[in-house]
């Protein structure tokens, strides 16, 4: 009787190899019900901005140095877009902060994205990301600004309501 109590290496073993076991199916269950828990404790206002699709329309806007041509506005739908901004020949690369707001000597910017200036042939271009869903429709000023100085050049910018379906050219 004492001999079936006694420890033996394949019995560590054992014993070693289900606790293994234990663990790793405890570790995959709670990894794969973390997401449902978080999901169906999050607030009201957090699972509508969880379920809702990511929806990003692809643009590209040449900026000048005087602004958009003729005082015609730059359109843009009130939802994340991804936008790549072509600067002026002659703007210098770096980081560039673009923003969006209803005045340029405003408070705060409605939105704002940061860049960082790539050159494609002989263009300079911003890709960024804008997440324009909490803008509200209606006539706002975009700008550039460059390693935090001050912006020089404001384009006229109208924000319209957002678009059923996003551009499927979207990425490179």
């Amino acid at each position: 009787m004492i001999r079936n109590w006694e420890q033996t290496p394949r019995r560590d073993k054992v014993l070693l190899g289900l606790v293994s076991v234990a663990i790793v199916l405890y570790v995959m269950f709670f990894f794969v019900q973390a997401h449902k828990w978080h999901y169906r404790n999050a607030s009201p206002f957090a699972r509508a901005w969880m379920a809702r699709p990511r929806k990003v329309s692809c643009e590209r806007f040449m900026l000048s140095n005087i602004g958009a041509q003729g005082g015609t506005p730059y359109l843009l739908p009130s939802m994340d877009v991804q936008v790549t901004f072509v600067l002026p020949k002659g703007s210098p690369p770096g980081n560039y902060e673009v923003l969006i707001g209803h005045s340029p000597d405003g408070p705060k910017p409605s939105a704002w994205a940061h860049g960082l200036s790539k050159a494609n042939g002989t263009e300079l271009q911003i890709p960024v990301e804008l997440d324009l869903s909490n803008v509200e429709a209606g006539d706002y000023y975009l700008w550039t600004v460059l390693n935090n100085d001050e912006p020089t050049v404001y384009y006229p910018l109208e924000v319209r309501p957002p678009i059923d379906t996003p551009d499927a050219k979207c990425g490179p």
